[in-house]
């Protein structure tokens, strides 16, 4: 077994599964692992033995690789820095220095970039912390110190590694949503959206919380069953936004804009032979604009995400990519989606020029 395979483990729908029927050739690769198999924990806090208490992590995490590695990694070092007092109570002081230490050992081996190591290291160093004894200026630097994807990481991994300990605690998980809320609303970011949107099955997720959706943001009302009539678009504007998001990856900004991407076609259709939305893309962001304001955004990151929205639909050159990868990156990301979801017949000219982007892409960096 290599590295991809176990990564191809991670991200599948249970890892656990996969992780136990290929557990000698993952022992061989982190044998850390192994040590945790069977090692009782001794804790009222525990039902799981060590091993049994990562799978169950790993399980709760989303498919994000940082965020399953931080989960496979979290607790690998308890072994390492177990001790039992004299009531028989088991602790693990310091134990995430261990689990670090341990991960440490196999950087080279992860083959991640250094800012993706440097995450998980400071998801398992924090995920053991209780933030509510922590003053708000603490909360904030630990905010600052992983940024907003990461703090909101830090806390699926919190609520997952909770919710893999005894259930008689779970009430915890009140405090967590307090926390994570205060700070991320603090910063100007809405949790209730977010909460839809960051999930495996972000289709399902919106499906079910449509009501509230609409409540949040009454403008998706007029996407929905609005015919494009057009030979390129065989959904409605809608359906059609919703197969977007089921088609991209665990990212935040790139789902926002997806989500609003085309919420202007209602409001600047023309109806020829076929339908035509020119300027939708411009609209879109106006009425974006709107809505994030609404929901408490901050004005930085509601001009990112109204910027994303107004280049949906134009060509990204090789001097953007050069001048700013990391958006063009976004943009490319939100691109690939919106293509996709365009009729299937209709799909080999927008899949060219995918490919001549992401070949791109791969030259720049």
């Amino acid at each position: 077994m290599n590295i991809l395979d176990l990564y191809n483990i991670l991200l599948s729908d249970t890892p656990s599964t996969l992780i136990k029927e290929n557990e000698d050739e993952i022992f061989k690769l982190i044998p850390e692992l192994k040590v945790c198999k069977g090692f009782n924990q001794h804790n009222i806090w525990h039902i799981y033995d060590v091993y049994e208490h990562i799978l169950h992590v790993v399980d709760n995490t989303p498919k994000v690789l940082e965020l399953r590695l931080a989960a496979l990694f979290h607790d690998i070092g308890k072994p390492l820095s177990f001790t039992l007092d004299e009531e028989g109570v088991g602790h693990f002081k310091g134990h995430w220095n261990e689990s670090i230490k341990i991960l440490s050992k196999y950087q080279d081996l992860l083959n991640l970039d250094d800012n993706k190591i440097d995450l998980i290291k400071n998801l398992i160093y924090y995920h053991d912390l209780n933030l509510c004894k922590l003053s708000e200026k603490e909360i904030d630097d630990i905010y600052n110190k992983l940024g907003r994807d990461g703090y909101i990481y830090l806390y699926m991994l919190k609520r997952s590694d909770l919710l893999a300990q005894n259930p008689i605690f779970n009430d915890l998980l009140k405090e967590y949503d307090q926390e994570e809320s205060y700070t991320l609303n603090r910063y100007g970011y809405n949790l209730d959206l977010i909460s839809i949107l960051l999930t495996d099955d972000v289709e399902e997720s919106i499906n079910d919380n449509i009501d509230y959706l609409l409540n949040i943001i009454p403008e998706i009302k007029e996407m929905i069953g609005f015919d494009q009539n057009h030979p390129h678009h065989h959904l409605d504007v809608w359906n059609h936004t919703l197969l977007a998001l089921s088609l991209s990856e665990f990212d935040l900004d790139v789902r926002i804009a997806l989500l609003l991407h085309d919420i202007g076609k209602p409001y600047s259709y023309q109806d020829d032979e076929v339908r035509h939305f020119y300027n939708h893309a411009n609209k879109s962001a106006d009425i974006s604009n709107i809505v994030l304001k609404r929901l408490g955004f901050n004005d930085k990151y509601i001009n990112y995400i109204c910027l994303l929205i107004k280049h949906h639909d134009l060509k990204i050159t090789e001097e953007e990519i050069k001048d700013n990868y990391d958006f063009s990156l976004k943009l490319y990301n939100v691109q690939k989606c919106d293509a996709l979801a365009h009729h299937p017949d209709k799909l080999e000219k927008r899949k060219i020029y995918l490919d001549e982007i992401d070949q791109i892409f791969k030259r720049v960096k």
